[in-house]
């Protein structure tokens, strides 16, 4: 027979349907509870106490709660008894008192008619969400003026989130902002957000505190005058700039981006001369490289450079080759080579291959392609660290590109 704990189980898991009932209008009470109701030919010292247990914590009892319906049984050991036929909440009184949700869906009926003033195109979203509506009711009014913020300031390039003109508490309301998130998506058009983006600030338009490049330019320059050649720059400014250069080198070793000499180039291009500002460009960047592949499709004027990427001689240095080039596929790979490897022996290191490396990366050439699988498969003495190629076998190297 079931007991007020299973009962009580039962009502909370279909809270949700409840909840969506009310927004649709929808017809939900009575409600019946299905279950086991007793078998009246079971001994009645085991029958009774289940019974008056079933009974004691009924809206019978209590004055709230399910309610019971009774059928006459005939048995075997004790002729007619009564026995129950149906368990039901008849109103939302019962049941939500009951489940101990009255305060809840206070709260929501709360955030719902707020919604149906200040965001009618919300409810259809509301629908489906109803248990996140419910979790976030204190919030919710907040999360409304977030929405009619964003909504009436469409195509809008914003400040910090911090510095929104939304008269609420921002900065606590930062840690909510994947529900916010999903909110905005429901009622703003798809085209007034970036939708591949996956943090908020980028998603919508906001000022963040974005990844930086350092670059080094490396020779003769006066980019920018009384700075120097080593600067770092946020993605988004490096992204509206034109690089004027013509190679780029990726180099992932901070000692090795630090000492990476000068390229000079006596033709016409290291003489090329902004006519406006007399400003001198030079041949080459140096890139110090930390970040993911993926930041390099926000810089769209790399990608007409001649680049090239100096990692660490390891399977992991050959998998950040590798996924470069699924968005650089004309990438050439520098210092990454069986002659650099075999040149310093007395530096080679054991570097640990993760259980989840390939055999095979989808874009090396297929002499990278060899060399990679022969470290792929050394158990010992298979990396060596850019930092530990000498400075002149790279000028030398550089020599002959």
């Amino acid at each position: 027979m079931l007991t007020a704990k299973e009962i009580k189980d039962k009502a909370e898991r279909s809270y949700k349907d409840f909840l969506i009932s009310v927004l649709r209008r929808e017809i939900f009470f009575p409600f019946p509870v299905k279950g086991n109701k007793g078998n009246a030919n079971l001994p009645l010292q085991d029958l009774y106490p289940a019974l008056k247990h079933l009974i004691d914590n009924s809206k019978e009892k209590l004055g709230y709660g399910y309610s019971l319906t009774y059928k006459e049984v005939n048995t075997r050991h004790s002729g007619v008894i009564t026995m129950p036929d149906a368990i039901f909440f008849e109103n939302p009184v019962d049941y939500l008192k009951f489940i101990e949700k009255e305060n809840d869906f206070l709260a929501f009926r709360k955030a719902v008619d707020l919604t149906k003033k200040q965001a009618p195109t919300l409810l259809f979203w509301l629908e489906n969400n109803v248990l996140k509506c419910q979790k976030y009711a204190t919030e919710w009014a907040d999360f409304l003026k977030i929405a009619a913020y964003f909504t009436q300031n469409q195509n809008k390039e914003h400040g910090y989130w911090r510095q929104l003109p939304i008269e609420v508490d921002l900065p606590a309301l930062e840690i909510h902002q994947p529900i916010i998130s999903e909110i905005l998506e429901a009622i703003l058009p798809p085209s007034v957000f970036q939708s591949n983006e996956t943090q908020f600030a980028p998603r919508f338009n906001l000022k963040y505190d974005e990844p930086t490049l350092r670059l080094r330019f490396l020779g003769e320059t006066f980019l920018l005058p009384n700075i120097g050649d080593d600067i770092a720059l946020p993605i988004s400014v490096l992204n509206k700039m034109e690089m004027p250069c013509e190679n780029v080198f990726f180099i992932t070793d901070k000692n090795v981006f630090l000492s990476f000499p000068n390229i000079e180039r006596a033709d016409a291009l290291s003489e090329i001369k902004n006519p406006k500002s007399e400003i001198k460009h030079p041949l080459s960047i140096a890139v110090f490289w930390e970040h993911h592949s993926d930041i390099l499709l926000k810089l769209p004027s790399f990608h007409a450079k001649k680049g090239y990427f100096a990692g660490d001689i390891s399977v992991k240095g050959f998998e950040q080759l590798s996924e470069m080039r699924s968005i650089l596929p004309n990438l050439l790979s520098f210092l990454m080579d069986k002659i650099t490897f075999e040149t310093f022996p007395q530096h080679h290191e054991t570097v640990k291959t993760l259980p989840n490396a390939s055999q095979f990366l989808p874009n090396l050439t297929p002499e990278e392609q060899t060399f990679y699988q022969s470290l792929f498969h050394l158990k010992e003495k298979n990396g060596l660290s850019q930092r530990n190629v000498s400075h002149p076998f790279l000028k030398n190297r550089l020599k002959e590109l």
